[in-house]
């Protein structure tokens, strides 16, 4: 099972309304079981406490329901956990990154970096706005929700779907080591690195079982 979690300031205006997209947008897929979806704050101001009302309103008219959510601050084992930590804003980004562990800062990050019309974007935080204020937020909820869902399972890809992995193929957070050299790999035709970053494999260097340069007069190996 994956896991998500999407983090604002009090738990009660934008992640409540990721949680509740999300997890309507994941069940008319079918694929509800397969994912947790959580969401938390980072101070606790409003700990305890029902999403605020007119978030609860606004997103009723779209038929999500926030009803059964309560507010809650992210806590340590929130970071060890959840495969991804989505924050709605950068202010949050910073405030997870100073009291994550080391081994989990990979997970957080920016949610509308999944999105496309608003990709890249701080959500405002509505509380004590208008009607139209948490319209706006559910406008770029549902965009970084509908990235996040359209995303292949297993997904090989990043938040630009190609670079970095995803939630939604979560391995640990573990790049995968560099492709070992040799003649197999260069059969194949395959472009690899050496154990460095470094392409002194293309010769076929370093790999078992071929040879190696001579020693030169300094007494090292001779370097590309």
């Amino acid at each position: 099972m994956r896991s998500i979690l999407f983090v604002c300031t009090a738990n009660i205006c934008r992640s409540p309304t990721a949680e509740g997209v999300l997890k309507k947008l994941l069940a008319s897929q079918g694929a509800a079981e397969r994912f947790q979806v959580d969401s938390a704050g980072t101070h606790e101001y409003h700990v305890g406490k029902p999403p605020f009302p007119l978030a609860v309103e606004r997103a009723k008219l779209r038929g999500y329901d926030l009803t059964q959510m309560v507010a809650r601050r992210i806590r340590g084992d929130d970071f060890e956990h959840f495969d991804a930590i989505l924050g709605m804003g950068r202010e949050h980004l910073a405030h997870l990154r100073q009291i994550a562990p080391t081994r989990c800062k990979h997970k957080i990050e920016l949610f509308l970096d999944y999105g496309d019309k608003f990709h890249g974007e701080d959500i405002p935080d509505p509380y004590g706005g208008q009607a139209k204020d948490f319209d706006l937020v559910l406008d770029m909820v549902e965009d970084g929700c509908k990235g996040l869902a359209g995303v292949p399972v297993p997904w090989t890809g990043s938040v630009d779907r190609f670079r970095r992995p995803g939630p939604f193929s979560w391995r640990g957070g573990r790049r995968p080591r560099a492709r070992a050299c040799g003649p197999t790999s260069r059969a194949r035709g395959r472009p690899w690195r050496g154990r460095r970053g470094s392409r002194r494999c293309r010769a076929g260097e370093g790999a078992p079982g071929w040879p190696r340069r001579a020693p030169s007069s300094r007494g090292r190996g001779a370097r590309r």
